[in-house]
């Protein structure tokens, strides 16, 4: 998929992307899918698959202060319309989505999960 980004973008072109990672030390709970999103991959090294689909100028910043922030003001938003969203989601769906979100941010504060920015650029 990288090769076809980079295929696809002109030169000088820059791509850019968020991703939620499994740290290295992740607990069994979060590396089964049990806590957090259940779309967290193993960061499989973003750097190194850059460089292999021919980015340059390759960049990882660390946002994961970033996202616990944002998990917990999403929390507290959900909560403060906690009726309105109900009636639009169910009741269910809504316990279910503020159970992840609590989860992922615990195990964002646990150091079991970190979100990553990654950037590169397309070769002149």
């Amino acid at each position: 998929m990288l090769r076809a980004c980079n295929r696809v973008l002109t030169p000088g072109g820059h791509i850019s992307f968020l991703v939620i990672v499994l740290s290295g030390e992740s607990s069994p709970e979060v590396r089964a899918g049990d806590v957090g999103p259940e779309f967290a991959d193993a960061d499989p090294g973003y750097p190194a698959l850059m460089a292999a689909a021919d980015f340059a100028d390759i960049v990882v910043i660390d946002v994961t202060a970033d996202y616990a922030q944002t998990l917990d003001d999403w929390t507290t938003a959900w909560d403060t319309e906690r009726t309105e969203l109900e009636s639009l989601v169910g009741a269910a769906d809504f316990a279910d989505r503020q159970t992840r979100r609590q989860r992922a941010a615990q195990a964002v504060r646990a150091g079991d999960l970190q979100r990553l920015w990654v950037t590169a650029r397309r070769p002149v």
